[in-house]
This record gives structure tokens, sequence and C-alpha cells, in this order.
């Protein structure tokens, strides 16, 4: 399936997900997830070594170590705390 179709169909499933009734956060991800396994799935290794893996941990730790991102939960602690 070229990319542009790629693209369409997951754009498509969003809404029609969406409008299902499930929670926006989560058809993101699930969705993500599905339609990454299959942009880079490599038919010559073992399902479980697939390259959306290594991306979910590097995109993980990226917003870990993002100092911007962690003002957001002390900055409601401090909120809390007061």
């Amino acid at each position: 399936m070229s990319d542009p179709a790629l693209g369409l169909l997951m754009l498509g499933l969003i809404v029609v997900v969406i409008m299902m009734g499930f929670a926006t956060a989560f058809t993101l991800m699930g969705l993500g997830i599905f339609f990454g396994f299959i942009a880079f799935y490599d038919p010559s290794q073992s399902w479980t070594h697939n390259k959306v893996f290594d991306l979910m941990v590097q995109r993980t730790y990226g917003a870990m170590t993002n100092d911007v991102l962690i003002s957001i939960p002390l900055f409601v602690l401090m909120g809390y705390v007061m």
C-alpha cells in the first residue's frame, strides 16, 4: 500500500473510531502503533524485532527528558501544595 493511501486510511479510521465513542488518546495511540507496525514491517525479521518498538522507546525517552514538559507536573504539584 502506498504512503498516501495509508495516510488516508489512517485518517478515515481515526474519524470512525472517535465517532464510535472511543477516547481520543487511546485512539491515537492504538492506531499509531498499528499503522507504525504496518509501515515499518520487515518480513525478514520476527514481528517482535520490528522497528516500531524501538521508535516507541526512543519517543518515550525523548518525552521524559524534555525539560519543558517536566514543568507541567511540577506546576500542578506546586498548586496542590499551596
